[in-house]
């Protein structure tokens, strides 16, 4: 099956459903067909001459699954977020309709009408902090019903994608409409890895021209194997290093074959038995460690085996042993001229991305850009995840799901600005000015959280009637206020 790049885990996982209901259709032929085209044959080889795709309706299908349930990740966070900080009342209020919601959930139908009313009617308390409980509760109210929303469609697709239904007309068309997210090339990551390579590649070249020597070809080979294979990691060096350490081993042994082992075989019993040294333990070992592995290629790479054993000179030996060292180590060179190693640069490479695209998203307003935004950074999320998680640093990962809520945020009020009063504009322009200005920064200022009350200030009306308000833009800027100022005092409005 040929998929898209960009289509992500989700869509693979979708296409075990798709290959599974695949033989209950009517017509196989109108679901699947059949494709030669010279791309695939020069990726392939000769031997690919035909490749299954998937039918173009049941891509959209699965895509459309798969831009859905990426929309409920951020829902989910900010529903979490906002649970956890209403009251013990408030909890035991909500419960009724949590159940309700499960209750939906599992059955993958639409909320029932009542659910956002009972939300939004949680009790509230008797002081200045009414406005804020009641913005949450609306914000709450809404998110349920959106997620309820995506999961029910979600279900009705895969309904259809297994031909159990068929679409009602309007979902059909948004499913028709569907189209696959680009994803952006790091481009600057590539770049250092390309120069380190480059510079490897010109230091052994440059060596090999100068001196002449014989074996500056073998040095320039064993670079460009270690970068291939290790060059792209997080801490290149110490793979790399890794690398060496079992090519220096490797060398040893294989001097222990050549020049101590094979000289003493002179039949094939007593070959069989000087082999059987060699290899079993490295069989063995290569068990547990699959770098043991490189033992055997690079023992067995130096026999010389005509009609009677005949090794190299072992002076040729050495000199071809020091030259592929020589070419590894200026690998660990090249890899790290140009880039810092360790799971923290990641991380922080990562947190850059994330502050250049959320900058954009809070001059380019549109819905697309944003579900694309949240598809990359789950993307980003999931990997630097499993990173944290391998260094023992796993709960450093809740501050980029906080990071994909306020880039959902600010999307959110940005597509909103064009409909917003003039003042609430402003005010609004004022609050993704000061985040771009100081998103890189450890922690927002105090300054980030007072221009943001100011904005719910121009948006909430003085009697705080709901249908008077424009509520998305409130919410995102609630949701804003809440990621980045989870302990703040509750906003009051202004008098």
């Amino acid at each position: 099956m040929l998929w898209p790049s960009a289509q992500g885990t989700s869509c693979r996982a979708v296409s075990w459903k798709i290959a599974s209901t695949a033989g209950r259709r009517k017509s196989k032929a109108t679901r699947w067909r059949y494709t030669s085209t010279s791309s695939v044959r020069n990726s392939a080889g000769p031997a690919s001459k035909r490749c299954v795709v998937i039918h173009r309706d049941d891509l959209r299908h699965a895509l459309a699954i798969q831009q859905r349930l990426l929309r409920m990740v951020p829902l989910l966070s900010a529903i979490g977020s906002r649970i956890a900080g209403l009251g013990e009342a408030e909890r035991l209020a909500l419960r009724p309709s949590l159940a309700t919601a499960r209750a939906h959930l599992d059955a993958g139908t639409e909320p029932p009408p009542d659910l956002a009313d009972a939300v939004r009617s949680l009790p509230l308390d008797a002081s200045d902090a009414r406005a804020w409980q009641q913005l949450i509760h609306d914000a709450l109210a809404d998110m349920l019903t959106e997620m309820l929303t995506l999961w029910s469609e979600v279900s009705r697709i895969e309904a259809a994608l297994s031909g159990k239904a068929k679409l009602a007309p309007a979902l059909a068309r948004t499913v028709s409409e569907t189209r696959a997210f680009p994803l952006n090339p790091d481009i600057d990551h590539a770049a250092r890895i390309a120069a380190g390579i480059l510079v490897t590649y010109a230091l052994l070249c440059g060596l090999w021209y100068a001196t002449g020597w014989h074996q500056g070809a073998n040095a320039v080979l064993f670079s460009t194997i270690a970068l291939a294979f290790f060059g792209g990691g997080d801490e290149p060096g110490r793979a790399i290093g890794m690398f060496a350490r079992f090519a220096l081993l490797a060398t040893l042994l294989a001097g222990i074959l050549c020049y101590g082992l094979l000289p003493l075989a002179a039949d094939f019993a007593t070959f069989a038995m000087m082999m059987g040294l060699f290899m079993l333990p490295l069989g063995v070992w290569a068990a547990v460690s699959p770098m043991a592995t490189l033992l055997l290629a690079f023992g067995l790479s130096n026999i010389n085996l005509q009609g009677h054993y005949s090794p190299p000179d072992f002076g040729t030996f050495v000199e071809a042993s020091v030259a592929s060292m020589l070419g590894i180590f200026t690998a660990i060179l090249g890899a790290g001229l140009f880039r810092t190693w360790g799971v923290q640069h990641q991380l922080q490479r990562v947190l850059r991305i994330e502050a250049r695209e959320i900058a954009r998203l809070s001059r380019s307003p549109s819905r697309r850009l944003r579900d694309s935004y949240v598809q990359r950074a789950l993307d980003r999320i999931s990997v630097v995840t499993a990173r944290l998680a391998a260094a023992g640093q796993i709960e450093r990962s809740a501050g980029l799901l906080i990071r994909l809520r306020v880039g959902a945020n600010v999307a959110d009020l940005r597509s909103m600005g064009n409909a917003l009063p003039a003042d609430g504009r402003q005010a609004t322009d004022r609050v993704l000015d000061q985040l771009r200005s100081e998103f890189d920064k450890p922690q927002p200022s105090s300054r980030l959280l007072a221009l943001i009350d100011e904005a719910l200030d121009a948006l909430w009306p003085g009697d705080g009637s709901p249908g008077a308000r424009p509520d998305r833009a409130i919410h995102a800027l609630a949701g804003l206020r809440i990621a980045l100022f989870e302990r703040a005092p509750a906003w009051v409005p202004a008098t």
